[in-house]
Parts: structure tokens; C-alpha cells; sequence
């Protein structure tokens, strides 16, 4: 999806995408010095613009910068690799940045948390894994499962 469509999407979701606490340019420019890459553009527009909810499919972005360097730190995780939410049982959420499109863009894969390890060893992650194509396709899983379970954040 390009970031045209996703704010598109995002201005027509509105209620359930607007959340609080956005960040600002300063503070993504500094997630990313500390993580050593670009964050997709999709989720730079839309904390930027709308900031946290329920959702936008992470759940912070200080959460985002101690989960990934702390992997990084104990199991050795790879610096392509950033956690967008570690769920404990529920799994971890994370993309890898050499797997990015020409669009800026990287797959999001929601996996059982035993596969950080297999990915810091450089093995591949097991079946037990969701792959969405892009940040959008991932706000999109979010915002279904919580339309189904919820009422917007506004209301």
C-alpha cells in the first residue's frame, strides 16, 4: 500500500486510528539513530499524525527502541531486525530492515517469541508465524481485530 493510500485509509478510520501522545519529527529521527534505521514511512506518518491507539499495531515507540536493543543485547539479535511489540505469549511483532521495498516498506512478521532466537542465529523463523506485506496491511489486521472487539477512540 502506498503511503497515499494508507493516509487515505487512515482519514477514513479515523475514530479508531486516532489515538494520543504522537511523536514528532525529533523524536523519530532519534528511535531511529538509536536502532540504526529508517522506520517505515507509513508508521512514521501516522504516529506522527494520529500517535498511539489501539489499532496502529504498536504500542510505543520507547517500547519499540528497549525491546529491540535489548534483544540485540541478550540473544544477539540481528540489526536488521526491530521489534515493533514484544507480547510475550501472545508473540513478538518485529520487521527486518534488509528485507525493505522500493516503497520504504517492510514486511511485518507476528511470530511465537521462541523465534527471536532462530533469527538471531540466522536461522529462519518456523511456521508459526503471520507475515503481512507492509506497516499498512498490519494497521489493517489491528484495526479489524479491534473493530470487533471495541468501540472507536473517540467515542
Amino acid at each position: 500500500m502506498t503511503l497515499q493510500e494508507f493516509q487515505a485509509f487512515a482519514a477514513d478510520n479515523r475514530e479508531w486510528l486516532d489515538g494520543g501522545n504522537p511523536e514528532t519529527e525529533e523524536s523519530l529521527a532519534a528511535a531511529e539513530d538509536s536502532l540504526g534505521c529508517r522506520l517505515p514511512p507509513t508508521l512514521r506518518w501516522l504516529l506522527k499524525e494520529y500517535g498511539y491507539s489501539d489499532s496502529c499495531g504498536v504500542d510505543s515507540l520507547a517500547g519499540t527502541l528497549e525491546g529491540t536493543l535489548r534483544c540485540r543485547d541478550s540473544i544477539g539479535l540481528l540489526r536488521r531486525d526491530i521489534i515493533l511489540n514484544d507480547w510475550n505469549d501472545a508473540g513478538v511483532v518485529f520487521f527486518d530492515t534488509a528485507r525493505k521495498a522500493p516503497n520504504g516498506e517492510f514486511p511485518i512478521t507476528w511470530t511465537a517469541a521462541h523465534n527471536l532466537n532462530r533469527l538471531a542465529a540466522g536461522d529462519a523463523a518456523d511456521g508459526d508465524a503471520d507475515v503481512f506485506e507492509d506497516y499498512p496491511l498490519w494497521v489493517r489486521d489491528r484495526l479489524d481485530t479491534f473493530k470487533d472487539e471495541a468501540v472507536p477512540n473517540n467515542k
